[in-house]
């Protein structure tokens, strides 16, 4: 579920293994296991001196461990059948599947002086145990689904708790077995977050007004919390439960800061006006912003003679979140957005151009 994801690095990085290898399940006899060798746990860059370096992988890879023992081993596991028709009654009788990290290996290649980019590659046994009446847990009995990125618009100075999910694995065992396992890859997915921060799937930009033009605002996030919602039974033969996951993200945009030469496209800066006015306000229906050349910023009507030049447009709530979004000509004189999508309270109005935001309105949706 991307508009930009899915979950993690690590659910970017296990999905992408995990689609890799979805073109060749492998069917394992009852009773047997396989192992599967140098599986893609994902990459980072590590920096500092060799002992340095060499700490900090090993803190990842213990962490990578405990994230793999509870995720990714069971998503492994969903890549292989067990044939349980060696079972004396096959259609009651069940081979119980499970997998299991066996060690983690890191490949290091230097990018520049004390700064290497680490590939960790995963040693993981999938094993069908022998015939059992109970179904066994462990197993993945349906599709599963990730986080999806969010985007998060916030003013400069400010900051939020964002709560994003749901992440869902599908888990075959008994009710027991599957709170466990849900409390296991909230504690799992804590850890590798901690580590894995970049990866948090918010997309936090700010939009810096009170800015002078040679300051900036700085955009970070990190994670507050994991939580799991208790487990729903969506299946009895065999058991089958859904595990919903949460993630709550701590969004902050710095105070103004003195620009940087290697400013990133989300670090925007106030640029000019070019709104006329927008009505009507409060909003019932539809709002319209009529557009002001002579209003405009000098650079904002050089862009405008540009045919493929297009300013973009968000709306966002009280809480930073983005809830529309377009894109429109410099030279468009007047704009209609129906509110039908939006919650009533107050909005914001930001327009964009070249990585600025260059006007922010404040509107009311009062629909009816």
């Amino acid at each position: 579920m991307k508009q930009w994801l899915i979950l993690l690095a690590f659910i970017g990085f296990i999905s992408m293994n995990a689609s890799a290898q979805n073109e060749r399940k492998i069917t394992l006899a009852c009773n047997s296991s396989q192992t599967l060798y140098d599986i893609d746990l994902g990459t980072t860059c590590v920096e500092g001196n060799a002992d340095e370096r060499k700490e900090i992988i090993q803190g990842q890879i213990k962490t990578i461990i405990n994230f793999n023992n509870a995720f990714a081993a069971a998503k492994i596991s969903s890549l292989y059948i067990c044939d349980n028709s060696n079972c004396p009654n096959p259609v009651t009788m069940d081979c119980n599947k499970s997998a299991q990290v066996l060690r983690v290996k890191a490949v290091q290649r230097k990018i520049s002086d004390n700064k290497y980019e680490v590939k960790f590659f995963g040693v993981v046994k999938v094993s069908c145990s022998v015939c059992d009446t109970a179904a066994g847990g462990g197993g993945i009995c349906g599709d599963d689904t990730f986080f999806m990125p969010q985007d998060i618009l916030l003013e400069c100075g400010t900051s939020q708790l964002v709560t994003i999910g749901p992440a869902s694995l599908f888990f075959n065992g008994t009710a027991a077995q599957a709170t466990n396992f849900a409390n296991n890859a909230a504690q799992s997915l804590k850890a590798y977050y901690q580590i894995f921060g970049h990866e948090l799937p918010i997309n936090p930009k700010c939009y810096d007004i009170i800015c002078e033009p040679n300051e900036i605002c700085i955009a970070t996030k990190s994670l507050g919390s994991v939580t799991s919602n208790p487990p729903v039974q969506v299946d009895d033969n065999p058991p089958c439960y859904r595990l919903d996951f949460y993630l709550n993200i701590n969004v902050e945009c710095s105070t103004c800061q003195e620009e940087k030469k290697d400013k990133e496209p989300q670090e925007l800066k106030p640029e000019g006006t070019i709104i006329d006015q927008i009505y009507p306000n409060p909003v019932y229906d539809f709002v319209m912003i009529d557009l002001k050349k002579e209003q405009r910023a000098p650079m904002i009507e050089a862009r405008a003679q540009n045919d493929s030049q297009q300013l973009k447009l968000y709306i966002v709530d009280q809480n930073g979140i983005q809830r529309y979004s377009s894109s429109f000509s410099a030279q468009e004189e007047s704009i209609a957005i129906s509110v039908n999508n939006l919650s009533n309270g107050i909005h914001f109005i930001l327009i964009e151009s070249d990585g600025s935001i260059v006007e922010r309105r404040k509107i009311v949706v009062q629909k009816e």
